[in-house]
C-alpha cells in the first residue's frame, strides 16, 4: 500500500479522497496547452506587425532588432532557467515563469515605440525560456522511461499549434479591438492557465489525488541516479548533446523566419491583408504538427519491430529529412510560402525524446537543465539569422536569389540528417537491469 500522499509540509487536503486515474495524462495535457499558449504570446507581434509598423513608422531593420532582442534573451535564459527550476521545483518554477512572459507580453500594450517595444520583447524571452525546461522536467517525474518519448511527442505539438491558433486569434483581436489589446488578452491566457496548473500539480510524492498503481508504476520506474547531482559543464562530455544541438542549431532558424517574418511577408510581398493572413499564415504550422507525429510514430513503430533505438531515429530523420528537402524544393521552384522547412526536421530529432529515452545516467534533476543547453543550442542560430533577414529589405531580391540557389535545400537537409544521425548514435538500446 502506497502511504498517504499530501502537499508538501501541509495536512492532507479534502482533495484525498478524490483519487484521479491516469493522473500523468491530464498534466502532459496541461503542459501542452501551456506550451501552446507560449507560442500564440510569441507569435502575437508578427500577425500585428503590419499595424504597429504604420503606428510607429518602423523599418524591416527596426523590427528585425525588435525580434532580436528577444532571442538573445531567450537563448540567454536557458541556462539560467533550466538551474532555477532544478532548484525551486516545477510547480513553482513553471508558475514564476508563466507570470513572468504572461506580464510581459500584457506590457507590449504600453509601447511607445520601437525601444520600449523591444525592451518588452526581451523581458518576454527571459520568461518564456522557462516552459520547456520545466515541461520535460514534469515528464520526468510523472512518466516511466516506457512512456517519455510519447510524452514528449504531445509536447512537442504545442509550438505548431499555438502558431496555428496564433494567426487567426490576434488577427480577429487586432480587428476588432486594436492591436494593443491583442497583447492584453493573449497575455492574460497564461494567467487564466495558472489557475488551473496550480489546483493539478505536485510531485508524485506530494500529489493528494495520484492513485495507488500510478504512484507504485511511477516508483518503480526511479533510478538512484535520479537524485545525483552533476556541474552543467559535464553535460558537454555527452555525445548526444552534441548531436541534438547541431540539430537544433541547423533547423531552428528555418522555423522562426515562419514564427516572425511569414506574415510580414505575406502582407508585404503578396499583398494579404490581416484577414488574409489570419486566414493562411497557421498552413505552415499545421504541417509542422503533421512533421512531428510522423517523425515521432516512424521511430517507435520501428523500434516495435525490432530496430535498434538509434537505427530507428536514424531512418525515421533520414525519412523526414528527405521529405522536407522535396518540399522546400517545391516551395521554392513554385515561389511560393511553401510547407514546414523546420517542423518535420525539428521533431523527426526528437530532442526531448532522446533526452529522457536515453539510457546513460542522467538524474530527472540534470534533464531540465539539459535541455536548456540544447535549445539554446538553437537559439543561436536563430538569432543569427534574425540578424541576418533584419538586412535583407528586398524581397524581390531574395526571392530571386533563392531561386539561383535552389540545391541548398538539399545540402541543409543533407546537414540536418547527419545531426540526426549523429545524435541517434549516442543513444543505446534499452538494457534490462538485473536484481
Amino acid at each position: 500500500m502506497v502511504p498517504m500522499r499530501t502537499k508538501s509540509g501541509g495536512k492532507p487536503t479534502a482533495l484525498h479522497n478524490l483519487r484521479c486515474p491516469n493522473l500523468r495524462w491530464k498534466i502532459i495535457g496541461m503542459i501542452l496547452l501551456a506550451t501552446t499558449i507560449n507560442y500564440i504570446d510569441r507569435d502575437a507581434l508578427s500577425v500585428a506587425e503590419p499595424y504597429i509598423r504604420r503606428e510607429f513608422n518602423l523599418t524591416p531593420k527596426d523590427y528585425g532588432e525588435i525580434v532580436s532582442w528577444f532571442l538573445l534573451a531567450y537563448a540567454a535564459m536557458q541556462l539560467i532557467a533550466g538551474r532555477l527550476i532544478d532548484r525551486v521545483g516545477t510547480r513553482l518554477g513553471f508558475t514564476i515563469s508563466i507570470i513572468w512572459w504572461s506580464c510581459a507580453n500584457m506590457l507590449h500594450g504600453l509601447a511607445t515605440g520601437a525601444t520600449s517595444l523591444a525592451g518588452y520583447r526581451f523581458l518576454l524571452g527571459i520568461g518564456e525560456a522557462g516552459n520547456f525546461p520545466a515541461a520535460l522536467k514534469a515528464i520526468a517525474e510523472w512518466f516511466p522511461p516506457a512512456e517519455r518519448a510519447k510524452a514528449v511527442g504531445i509536447l512537442s505539438a504545442g509550438p505548431g499549434l499555438g502558431s496555428m491558433i496564433a494567426k487567426p486569434l490576434v488577427a480577429w483581436l487586432v480587428l476588432s479591438y486594436g492591436w494593443r489589446w491583442s497583447f492584453v488578452v493573449t497575455g492574460a491566457l497564461g494567467l487564466l492557465w495558472l489557475c488551473g496548473w496550480r489546483a493539478l500539480y505536485w510531485s508524485p510524492h506530494e500529489h493528494p489525488r495520484i492513485t495507488d498503481k500510478e504512484a507504485a508504476l511511477l516508483s518503480n520506474a526511479e533510478t538512484a541516479d535520479d537524485t545525483v547531482p552533476m556541474p552543467w559543464l559535464n553535460f558537454l562530455r555527452y555525445r548526444a548533446m552534441w548531436g541534438l544541438m547541431l540539430a537544433r542549431f541547423i533547423s531552428d532558424g528555418a522555423f522562426y523566419f515562419f514564427v516572425f517574418w511569414l506574415p510580414k511577408y505575406l502582407n508585404e510581398a503578396r499583398g494579404f491583408d490581416l484577414k488574409q493572413i489570419g486566414m493562411f499564415a497557421w498552413l505552415p504550422f499545421l504541417a509542422s504538427d503533421l512533421g512531428g507525429l510522423t517523425g515521432g510514430w516512424l521511430g517507435a513503430w520501428l523500434a516495435a519491430r525490432g530496430w535498434s533505438w538509434s537505427a530507428a531515429r536514424q531512418m525515421a530523420g533520414f525519412v523526414v529529412v528527405v521529405r522536407s528537402c522535396v518540399r522546400r524544393e517545391c516551395a521554392i521552384c513554385r515561389d511560393g510560402v511553401g510547407g514546414d522547412c523546420r517542423g518535420d526536421v525539428r521533431y523527426a530529432t526528437e530532442s526531448g525524446g532522446v533526452v529522457h529515452d536515453s539510457r546513460r545516467p542522467l538524474s530527472r534533476a540534470k534533464r531540465s537543465h539539459r535541455l536548456g543547453l540544447i535549445w539554446r543550442g538553437g537559439q543561436l542560430r536563430r538569432d543569427a539569422v534574425s540578424t541576418l533577414r533584419r538586412r535583407r529589405r528586398a524581397n524581390a531580391r531574395l526571392r530571386a536569389r533563392v531561386r539561383h540557389r535552389r540545391g541548398g535545400a538539399f545540402v541543409v537537409g543533407g546537414v540536418d540528417y547527419c545531426a540526426v544521425a549523429f545524435s541517434a548514435q549516442s543513444v543505446r538500446s534499452p538494457t534490462v537491469r538485473e536484481g
